[in-house]
């Protein structure tokens, strides 16, 4: 599908934990420190020269951060809002109504590059679902970040992890803002979601991860999905790691202080 520059919503929200905050210096984890700038900067830095994006809302940092840059591609909108992961994104989407598509960020993923965003908006856009979510193949982010833990979801196609990146259709989530925040409450609680996606389909995915991986596929992963949310929802296979690692942990940061060494351009 051709379709111009889109918007994207950046979540900046939340803090770290005690470790990670100790080893940083921040609470916020957006601005912790790499390399003299945080590590928001580096993500919207990739988002703004990718060509793919018109204009950018950051999300929960207003009362400490202000981006500062030079004949800058894309405005950039930030509003304060504390209502934890959801309530931030539905925050950011009330800024974009306009737009039949958004990309959505987290601001923790200071490795992703400008052709990494670029690829992933086009191909998702090509989708023409209501969500495309990233998956990323386990081996390929031990090659390109050893030492960097993910936690991985067995497959029949292979062993896989989740990106921190999805491309949305605005519309699609404001009609369920209910659905998908129940779902997301429920994210850690086995029995909240096996009543929401049905058991059959909680004992399929653990014994898939105990047993075999050939009891769930990314087209079953793809259907329960859609039917939790409301909607058509694609998993796009992503051979790029740096748009599924996240910096979480004092052993992270330590990583990306060395992978990201030296000045970073204007």
């Amino acid at each position: 599908m051709n379709e111009g520059p889109i918007p994207a919503v950046i979540l900046a929200g939340g803090n770290c934990g005690d470790e990670m905050a100790q080893a940083s210096g921040e609470t916020r984890k957006s601005l912790v420190p790499l390399n003299g700038l945080p590590m928001l900067d580096w993500v919207i830095d990739a988002i703004e020269k990718s060509g793919a994006i018109s204009r950018m809302i950051v999300v929960g940092t207003k009362d400490r951060w202000q981006y500062k840059r030079e004949n800058a591609p894309a405005p950039i909108s930030v509003i304060q809002n504390d209502e934890g992961f959801v309530g931030n994104l539905f925050a950011g989407f009330g800024q974009v109504t306009e737009t039949s598509r958004v990309l959505v960020s987290t601001a923790d993923i200071p490795f992703i590059n400008p052709e990494v965003v670029c690829d992933f908006v086009r191909e998702a856009l090509d989708l023409e679902a209501d969500m495309v979510y990233p998956i990323v193949p386990m081996e390929l982010c031990a090659q390109r970040f050893p030492g960097m833990k993910r936690t991985a979801l067995r497959l029949k196609e292979g062993n896989f992890t989740g990106g921190n990146m999805v491309l949305l259709r605005p519309h699609f989530l404001q009609q369920n803002r209910d659905r998908i925040a129940q779902a997301y409450s429920a994210r850690k609680s086995p029995l909240r979601l096996g009543m929401m996606i049905g058991f059959q389909t909680v004992v399929r995915f653990l014994l898939s991860q105990l047993l075999s991986p050939n009891l769930l596929s990314v087209a079953k992963l793809e259907g329960e999905i859609s039917r939790l949310i409301g909607g058509r929802a694609c998993a796009l296979i992503c051979k790029r790691p740096e748009i599924a690692t996240d910096v979480d942990r004092p052993a992270d940061l330590l990583v990306a202080q060395s992978l990201l060494a030296g000045p970073k351009e204007p």
